[in-house]
């Protein structure tokens, strides 16, 4: 399996985040993005939300060269479980 990049957000990752992330190979870059600049929040109870990025929103950061068009598309469809200050787990929906 190839090396996931979790050392930048391991300190918001909880165990449980970190084991799925991996286990769904899901990158820490796409991770921090989505994290950083997610614009799309739905309550998802316990006092926590789910957080997406809009291809909207993906567009303006790759236009602005803030993220490669690479990494953009690699943060589609991701959800990140949050309680605001840390990652509960994460996973790629459906649509």
């Amino acid at each position: 399996m190839e090396s996931t990049n979790y050392q930048n957000v391991h300190h918001l990752l909880k165990k449980h985040a970190s084991k799925r992330g991996q286990q769904r190979g899901i990158k820490g870059s796409a991770v921090k993005v989505v994290f950083a600049h997610g614009d799309r929040e739905i309550d998802a109870g316990d006092s926590c939300y789910k957080l997406r990025i809009s291809k909207g929103r993906l567009v303006e950061l790759t236009q602005e060269s803030m993220i490669k068009p690479k990494l953009a598309e690699k943060c589609k469809n991701l959800t990140i479980i949050t309680d605001g200050c840390s990652i509960i787990t994460v996973y790629r929906s459906a649509n």
